[in-house]
C-alpha cells in the first residue's frame, strides 16, 4: 500500500498543473485566459535533465445553452509520447467546475468527475474494474485538480497571511482499498518571496508550501513524498511559474497569450 500511496499521490501532483467548496467557484473565472497556452519541463534536480513536458491549453467550447472553458493537458516523455491525458470543464460565466476526465496511458486507469454545488461524484475505472464515489465537499475540501486554481485564489485573495488547512479530495486511493478516505488533511503556507527567471524576464513570485497534516500519511510516507512547492507569480493572473515534487521541478517555459473566438 506505501507504494501505491507514494506512486498516486506523486503522479497526482505532477499532473497538478491545473476550495473551500465548488459552491464558491465563482471567482475561479477571474483566472480565466481563453486562447492561451502553457508548457512546463519536467527538469530533474538530482540527475540535471529534462524528464518531459506539460503541454496545457484553454479554450472556450460552445455547447447548447452554455459556453464553457476547457483546460486541456497532456503530460509527455522528451520524446514526444504521451503518457497522461486530462479534461477540465468550467461555466466559462460563473467559473463553476462542471466535469474533469483523467486518463493514465501507463496504468491504464482513468477518473471522471461531475461536480455539483456540494458534492462531487467520481467514477473510477483500472483494468476492467469500476468503482464510483458520492464524496460530500464540505467547506474546506478542494478536489485535486483545483488545486492550483484553489491557490491562485487563495493568493489573490491575501489568504496567505496564516497556514489555509483543507481536505485534498483524491480518489485514486481508492484503487488500492475501497477503505481508504478519499480526502487527506493538507496545509499550504507561503515560505517566502523571491524572483524567478521566466520566459517573459525576471517576476516577483511566492513560495508556498503544500504539505500533509495527517498523521497517517506522515506515519505511512516520507516527508520527501508529502511536501510539494508552489511558486506562484505575485501579480495577476498569479500564474504558477513552477512547481517541486521530490527530485523534480516543472518549470514554465512557454507562455502564449492567443485569441480564442469560438
Amino acid at each position: 500500500m506505501q507504494k501505491f500511496l507514494i506512486k498516486c499521490l506523486l503522479s497526482c501532483l505532477a499532473v497538478f498543473i491545473g476550495m473551500e467548496s465548488s459552491g464558491s467557484a465563482s471567482e475561479y473565472s477571474t483566472f480565466f485566459l481563453p486562447g492561451s497556452t502553457l508548457v512546463y519541463r519536467h527538469w530533474n534536480l538530482k540527475k540535471n535533465k529534462i524528464t518531459g513536458y506539460s503541454r496545457l491549453s484553454y479554450r472556450r467550447v460552445m455547447e447548447p445553452g452554455n459556453e464553457f472553458l476547457v483546460e486541456t493537458h497532456e503530460d509527455s516523455k522528451p520524446n514526444g509520447k504521451v503518457f497522461l491525458r486530462k479534461k477540465l470543464w468550467f461555466e466559462l460565466k460563473t467559473g463553476q467546475p462542471v466535469r474533469y476526465f483523467q486518463e493514465d496511458l501507463r496504468k491504464n486507469w482513468s477518473i471522471e468527475n461531475h461536480y455539483k454545488l456540494d458534492a462531487v461524484k467520481s467514477k473510477l475505472s483500472k483494468n476492467g474494474k469500476m468503482i464510483e464515489i458520492d464524496q460530500p465537499l464540505e467547506k474546506n475540501t478542494v478536489p485535486f485538480e483545483l488545486l492550483t486554481f484553489y491557490l491562485r485564489r487563495q493568493y489573490a485573495e491575501h489568504q496567505f497571511a496564516r497556514d489555509q488547512k483543507f481536505l485534498l479530495y483524491l480518489p485514486a486511493t481508492k484503487f488500492e482499498s475501497e477503505m481508504l478516505s478519499a480526502t487527506w488533511d493538507f496545509s499550504a503556507v507561503k515560505e517566502k518571496e523571491l524572483e524567478l527567471e521566466t520566459p517573459f524576464g525576471m517576476v516577483s513570485a511566492a513560495q508556498i508550501l503544500v504539505t500533509t497534516t495527517s498523521d497517517f500519511l506522515k506515519w505511512l510516507l516520507p516527508q520527501s513524498k508529502t511536501n510539494f512547492r508552489f511558486f506562484i507569480e505575485q501579480q495577476m493572473p498569479h500564474h504558477i511559474l513552477a512547481f517541486e515534487e521530490h527530485e523534480t521541478r516543472f518549470i514554465l517555459e512557454n507562455l502564449e497569450n492567443g485569441s480564442d473566438t469560438p
